[in-house]
């Protein structure tokens, strides 16, 4: 396979040459990793810790529960595919009123969680403000 052609940093203002998919030099790509780790930093610090959001031994039993009683993905089963759920999801979100009421619990395994937290909230889990 070809190797990607030199591109210049899309950093305004640097004129180093990349091959990287970002589109960043070795040295602005360190630099936006490193905005990102403080970014996120900053918001797990506002954020509180599990329990202190709703996340504590009451929903793990409930999580379990829920995982007991219907061990595959929700979704992966509505297109025909069995995968085992790991994460249990709120239908709607609490930051959007939702409650831990059965009815509004569904299994999911990982990357469909993932790609539903994504398509609600930008994938940004809640650094805009929609939480989860």
């Amino acid at each position: 396979m070809p190797a990607r052609p030199l591109r210049i940093c899309r950093h305004a203002g640097c004129t180093a040459l990349t091959r990287d998919p970002s589109g960043l030099c070795p040295h602005h790509a360190e630099c936006a990793k490193k905005e990102q780790r403080t970014a996120q930093r900053a918001h797990d610090r506002t954020r509180g810790n599990a329990a202190s959001r709703g996340y504590g031994s009451a929903w793990r039993a409930l999580r379990a529960q829920v995982l007991r009683e219907e061990p595959l993905c929700r979704a992966c089963a509505a297109q025909g595919r069995i995968t085992a759920a790991t994460d249990v999801d709120h239908i709607v979100s609490r930051a959007q009123g939702g409650t831990d009421d059965r009815a509004n619990l569904q299994p999911l395994c990982h990357a469909c969680h993932s790609r539903k937290t994504a398509q609600q909230d930008g994938g940004l889990r809640g650094i805009r403000g929609g939480g989860r």
